[in-house]
């Protein structure tokens, strides 16, 4: 019974991580029964304390970062007899890959513990060169790695949510197979300088490539058609950029504190929120459409001095 307990609690974590927008790798869920009674410990620790905790139970030395410990995620379990935390690891240079460790809240001792064995009987995970795929989707791109370049492997189709994050990576290469950029897929990889994205993509989710400092550019391909909120903000995106005619949102603030002068606008954005607020320089909108379009943007920015608008575009460079 006991077993068949920790698998559901397994499946429905790993379901309710892989779809929803709440998770964050670097806090602490707390999963309740929102029905039913729950018991919640005197303290809550932080996701950097259950790493600790992680770290002297498999008897890691904090020094040596080729034994770096990737938190998948981490869960306060409050619907259970004893409110636990359940941390979800990645252990891509041992030969346990994939595994959850349970922990009391209260004694924050380990009290149980599941093998990479238990864990793909639920779900199709393979690790290829340390790098984690869920199907055909990415999930996990260990920080510790040194590889300058990247090149995303043929059949996956999604870069799953905080893949990258903080991932030490300068460029990335996608296949056309890739169709959707998860939310916070590369925030904060700093080093990020360039990114060739899938001539396929459709969509780029929030916070895709907020804080990449060094990405100055990037080229959006003719399918995409969604671009999520504050997707590139407090990157390094300067001079000029060219949003495609497939485009239909564009989420609040999606360049939020960018450096951009320059948008090249070739199609009919049904839906967008203040793309540019808060831009760091005056933008010049060129639209390279109809007149219906050119005036809906300029009301919506008449008031904004910081933003302008031409109607023609003659050359992109």
């Amino acid at each position: 019974m006991k077993n068949l307990i920790i698998i559901l609690v397994i499946v429905f974590l790993f379901v309710n991580v892989a779809s929803a927008e709440f998770f964050n790798p670097h806090e602490v869920t707390i999963i309740s029964d929102a029905a039913g009674e729950n018991t919640f410990p005197e303290k809550v620790l932080s996701y950097e304390e259950i790493v600790e905790i992680v770290r002297c139970y498999l008897s890691l030395d904090s020094a040596d970062h080729s034994q770096e410990v990737d938190m998948y995620s981490v869960s306060l379990l409050t619907y259970t007899d004893i409110p636990q935390y359940c941390a979800i690891i990645i252990l891509c240079n041992d030969p346990l890959k994939f595994a959850t460790i349970y922990i009391d809240a209260n004694t924050l001792e380990v009290i149980d513990t599941t093998s990479e064995d238990e864990v793909n009987q639920q779900k199709d995970y393979s690790v290829i060169n340390d790098v984690v795929f869920e199907g055909d989707t990415l999930i996990n791109y260990p920080s510790w790695k040194t590889d300058t370049c990247y090149t995303i492997p043929n059949g996956v189709k999604r870069i799953g949510d905080c893949a990258f994050d903080n991932a030490n990576i300068e460029c990335i290469i996608m296949t056309d197979d890739v169709v959707e950029i998860g939310i916070a897929a590369f925030e904060g990889c700093s080093a990020l300088k360039e990114i060739v994205l899938s001539k396929n993509l459709s969509c780029i989710k929030a916070n895709a490539f907020a804080n990449c400092a060094s990405l100055t550019s990037i080229n959006l391909p003719e399918s995409l058609y969604c671009i999520g909120e504050q997707a590139f903000s407090d990157s390094g995106l300067s001079g000029v950029i060219r949003l495609p005619s497939s485009l239909l949102y564009v989420g609040d603030a999606a360049f939020y504190r960018t450096k951009l002068e320059r948008v090249i606008l070739c199609g009919d954005i049904e839906y967008a929120d203040d793309m540019f607020y808060k831009t760091f320089s005056p933008i010049l909108i060129e639209l390279d459409s109809e007149w219906a379009i050119s005036w809906r943007l300029s009301q919506k920015y008449k008031n904004d001095d910081n933003i302008s608008f031409c109607y023609f575009v003659h050359n992109e460079d």
